[in-house]
């Protein structure tokens, strides 16, 4: 274990952006599972190296692609995780087409914006981030049946956050007709099975370096939603990883999730057509298992927050345990109307 540990945190610390670290494991009485777990635990995921004659071999020296009860040998790569889990593979080619040809219509790619849509300030640390067209309001009223009970800023936002996601909260507004495309699209999600709640296309302009920011730091709860890229974006995304590197999202990432307590924002690009979508919702339980396991997070619980979230975060049920607070020069978000304002706290 300690030899594991050792080489995992020597390969981290050498290994350059792009590259892959081959191991040639012998089994004498060592689970392998213990060379992947060190690896793990510094951001690596671990696999059979492509081998044209197969990756492991027996005590009969021939070789398999997948190991026998005989194997004694084995060839592992080891590539970082990115910050965040490629869910392009779930949606069709056709599908984001259809989102892109309407938003182009509507003139977010670089022309007037039509006057029968609602533009909005997207707001990240206080400052503008870009400008939102928010295909959802939000109606509070389900929001009785809550054991959470606010007593102070902190919690406001926490329930806030909590919400985002819940379809019974947030109702189709204007922007929604607008842009049935991208609505319906939202709702063919196979990972939120219908269960979708706020929804907002983010337009950037030319040369537009945004604000890198993350969204908020609440240990006990896990975003659940997509962010989209449409075919004619030109927006140059990244997440910020454990090594405080900004890892671009390569342009055949199309939608994805990360986890949004960790730094994120955009590179500047010398065109107009900047445009993201993000959907929350409540996923369903086999995109759930596929985020746990895939997902890098900000914090150590977040696989376990994350499972029990199935129907909502578990803190909605309970009363806050104390009145919370924040400090001069924090950010509060104010989720009110179409969109969400953070404006720096007062005490």
């Amino acid at each position: 274990l300690e030899s594991s540990n050792a080489l995992a945190k020597s390969c981290d610390s050498l290994l350059a952006d792009g590259g892959v670290v081959l191991v040639a494991f012998e089994r004498r009485g060592v689970d392998l599972q213990v060379l992947i777990d060190a690896f793990a635990a510094f951001g690596f995921d671990g696999a059979p190296a492509p081998c044209t004659d197969g990756a492991y071999e027996d005590i009969f020296e021939e070789r398999q692609d997948e190991p026998s009860m005989l194997w004694h040998r084995c060839l592992m790569s080891f590539t970082r995780r990115p910050p965040f889990v490629d869910l392009t593979d779930c949606v069709s080619e056709e599908d984001l087409a259809a989102v892109s040809e309407e938003l182009g219509a509507l003139g977010v790619f670089g022309s007037e914006l039509g006057e029968d849509v609602d533009v909005s300030v997207f707001a990240a640390e206080s400052q503008k981030y870009g400008d939102a067209l928010e295909l959802a309001d939000r109606d509070t009223s389900c929001w009785c049946a809550d054991a959470f009970v606010s007593r102070g800023p902190a919690d406001d936002f926490k329930l806030c956050r909590a919400h985002r996601g819940d379809p019974r909260t947030w109702r189709p507004n204007a922007n929604a007709t607008a842009l049935p495309a991208v609505s319906a699209f939202a709702r063919r999600l196979p990972c939120f099975a219908g269960r979708v709640g706020k929804i907002a296309v983010i337009l950037n302009g030319r040369n537009d370096a945004g604000v890198e920011h993350a969204d908020h730091a609440l240990q006990d709860l896990v975003s659940e939603f997509v962010w989209v890229r449409p075919p004619r974006s030109t927006k140059r995304f990244y997440v910020v990883d454990s090594r405080g590197k900004k890892c671009e999202v390569p342009p055949s990432c199309r939608v994805l999730w990360f986890d949004d307590r960790l730094k994120h924002g955009i590179f500047p690009v010398d065109d107009e057509g900047q445009v993201s979508i993000r959907i929350d919702g409540r996923f369903c339980a086999a995109f759930r298992e596929r985020i746990r396991r895939d997902g890098t997070f900000a914090f150590e619980e977040g696989p376990a927050v994350l499972a029990a979230q199935i129907n909502g975060p578990p803190f909605l049920k309970q009363r806050a345990a104390a009145t919370a607070s924040f400090a001069a020069g924090d950010a509060v978000e104010a989720c009110f109307g179409s969109g969400s304002v953070w404006y720096p706290a007062t005490v």
